[in-house]
Parts: C-alpha cells; sequence; structure tokens
C-alpha cells in the first residue's frame, strides 16, 4: 500500500508543474491565463471537496479496496483524455472529473492499510504512507518537468501520468487481497 500511495501521488504531482504551460498552449485568450488556471486548479479542488465523503461512505459500504481500484481506473482515464483536449474548458472538465475519481485514492488506501495492519503497529504503517506520499510530492513534479523538456510537449506528461496510474492499479489488483479483515478482527477486538 506506500507504494500504491506513492505512486497515486507521484502521478498527480507529475502534471502540477506544466498545467498553466499547457494551458497556456490551448491558446487562452491574452490576459486571462491566470483567470483560466485557477478555473481548472478549483475544478480538480471543489470536486474533490464534494467527492470525499461520499467516497468514504461507498467504502464502507462497498469495500475500500473497490473504491480505490476504481478510483485508479478512472484517474487513469481522465489522465489519458486530458492530453487529448483542444479546449480550456475541455481541461477544466476533465479536471473536475479528475478530482471525483482522485479524492478517493488516499482516503480508500488509508482504510485499507487500518484493515490490513495490527493496531499496534498503525502509527508506523501510516508513517510510511505519508513519507510515500511526500516522496511523490518530490519526485512527481521532477519527472513531470523532464518529461515535457525531453518531448518538448506538456501533452507527452498526460499519458505518462495515464499509464504510472494504470501500473498502480495493476500493483493494487494483483498484490492487494479482494477480502481483507474486518479493523475490528485485525484489533483482536
Amino acid at each position: 500500500m506506500v507504494l500504491v500511495i506513492f505512486m497515486a501521488n507521484f502521478a498527480a504531482m507529475t502534471v502540477e508543474p506544466t498545467l498553466t504551460l499547457f494551458l497556456q498552449s490551448l491558446h487562452v485568450p491574452e490576459g486571462s491565463l491566470e483567470l483560466h488556471a485557477g478555473v481548472v486548479f478549483a475544478a480538480t479542488g471543489l470536486a474533490s471537496f464534494l467527492a470525499a465523503p461520499w467516497l468514504g461512505k461507498l467504502g464502507d459500504s462497498y469495500g475500500h479496496r473497490l473504491i480505490l481500484s476504481w478510483s485508479l481506473a478512472g484517474a487513469t482515464a481522465v489522465y489519458f483524455l486530458q492530453g487529448l483536449v483542444t479546449a480550456p474548458w475541455h481541461l477544466a472538465v476533465l479536471r473536475f472529473l479528475l478530482g471525483l475519481g482522485v479524492r478517493g485514492i488516499v482516503p480508500a488506501a488509508n482504510a485499507v492499510i487500518a484493515q490490513m495492519i495490527p493496531a499496534q503497529r498503525r502509527g508506523r504503517g501510516f508513517g510510511w504512507t505519508l513519507s510515500a506520499n511526500f516522496w511523490g510530492n518530490v519526485v512527481g513534479p521532477l519527472t513531470g518537468s523532464v518529461i515535457a523538456s525531453s518531448f518538448d510537449s506538456q501533452r507527452a506528461v498526460f499519458p505518462v501520468t495515464a499509464l504510472i496510474m494504470l501500473l498502480n492499479l495493476g500493483w493494487l489488483l494483483l498484490r492487494v487481497p479482494r477480502r481483507l479483515p474486518d479493523a475490528a478482527a485485525v484489533t483482536g477486538e
């Protein structure tokens, strides 16, 4: 699960340093780049705000691994589609959809960790996942910048990010059991 969280944050952060430049390449009217960038970033944040409680509730009802799987699959598709946009509003809509999916990843992953790790070791487990999250914050933007400059295109970052998310989904499906114990069973309650 540490790898799942690292890869999810790493992938999300690969896009961030080039997103405004990519938006500029979509021929935003002169003098409104900052406004368009704000709308694009806010769309993701608004969707995340709306989706997080709902996805948490779905995870409690249907299983956090399932929500994590669907969130990774949705993020994979949306990242790929972002590389195909031709207008700023397309990007804003896709970033909103991304916020709906991406916001399910970390809470669901943490819930899965809580189901997998005995209570007396959870602090250490969550410490590792938080470190993985921050490490993704460091490595992701650097990688995204290298990809964009290597291909001389901000658009190149999106399919690479989609591939990282797809690999992350594959790792989850192969390595995390479908049936997880109840948290009470792991704590011994």
